[in-house]
């Protein structure tokens, strides 16, 4: 008998043998029947602990990937004039990276994707909340909402910025919440204490999401830029 929440996870190997499924004792409980004879040694084994090594195995991975990708960077080679320039122009004002409605100040034109650019961002969007988000009667709404934010933000490009306003206003939303429920109910600073507002995870979902989108949306956009740059430097 293992004192444990009952858990097809748990597994029991005898002297190599496995020993099944445990059933259930006490109506909490695992048990395992042993084979009859002599002394018996028997290994109990955590299985679904495995994933979770092999999770972490992997963000480790990847964050020493990302480590010897910042280290390397890029061999930096100064702009010429004609490309600082153009930078400059395509320097968005102030107000735009405040406001996402404010007008910019070069044509609005330049760096918009094209609708084939538009609707595969989109569904990288949707598909990215789908494969993180939980059941589907949660995700599907809010997958239709993220790739719609970076619909509009590509096709519109004063709403350059609705992305990141979008995710401020949601994690303010969750931040509000957490203090009023804090400040009424007065919940004690335990290991539990996160799981008191399970209301508002999807807004600390929503809010990752669309920091994340961000990045498609700049990808998008960037992507086009450097299409239109190609061209110009042809044609002169």
């Amino acid at each position: 008998m293992l004192a444990q929440s009952h858990n097809r996870g748990w597994q029991a190997v005898a002297n190599g043998t496995d020993l099944g499924e445990p059933v259930l004792i006490d109506g909490y409980a695992n048990g395992w029947w042993l084979p009859p004879g002599a002394e018996t040694t028997v290994e109990l084994r955590w299985t679904p602990q495995r994933l979770v090594d092999a999770a972490l195995a992997l963000s480790v991975a990847f964050a020493a990937l990302t480590v010897a990708l910042a280290w390397k960077g890029r061999r930096y080679e100064p702009p010429s004039p004609a490309e600082t320039a153009e930078a400059t122009e395509r320097t968005p004002a102030l107000p735009q990276l405040i406001w996402p409605f404010a007008e910019p100040q070069q044509d609005p034109q330049a760096n918009r994707p094209s609708p084939k650019a538009i609707g595969a961002a989109a569904l990288a969007t949707a598909a990215t909340a789908a494969l993180t988000l939980p059941q589907w009667p949660t995700w599907l709404p809010l997958a239709a909402l993220l790739a719609a934010i970076i619909a509009i933000s590509l096709h519109w490009p004063r709403a350059g910025a609705l992305p990141l306003v979008a995710a401020a206003i949601s994690l303010a939303t969750a931040a509000t919440w957490i203090i009023i429920s804090q400040h009424r109910f007065r919940h004690p600073p335990d290991f539990a204490w996160p799981q008191r507002f399970e209301e508002v995870n999807i807004l600390g979902m929503l809010t990752i999401l669309l920091i994340a989108a961000t990045y498609i949306q700049e990808s998008a956009t960037s992507r086009q830029g450097r299409q239109t740059h190609t061209r110009n430097r042809r044609r002169t």
